[in-house]
């Protein structure tokens, strides 16, 4: 029997704004509607570009591989240390 080893990660929670999208140099599309309200924002990962939602997460892990994980799973995944 096996257990997977213990990694630490780095992670920040995307809240949308385009101050975020400048600090983690997102690529992000134009609105899709003519008010402007439809935009979708993509990560470069480990698995391709990624669509990402405001409150899905980027983790980067200690080989510097991105991944990108909804709310949901990353809470499921992940618990917060203190150093």
């Amino acid at each position: 029997m096996y257990r997977q080893k213990s990694i630490f990660i780095t992670a920040i929670q995307w809240d949308g704004s385009e101050e975020q999208a400048r600090e983690l140099n997102l690529v992000r599309s134009t609105p899709l509607s003519t008010n402007g309200n439809v935009r979708y924002d993509y990560v470069h990962s480990t698995e391709g570009s990624q669509r990402i939602l405001s409150g899905d997460y980027i983790v980067t892990d200690t080989v510097g591989r991105v991944h990108v994980y909804t709310q949901r799973a990353f809470e499921e995944h992940f618990e917060k240390i203190r150093v």
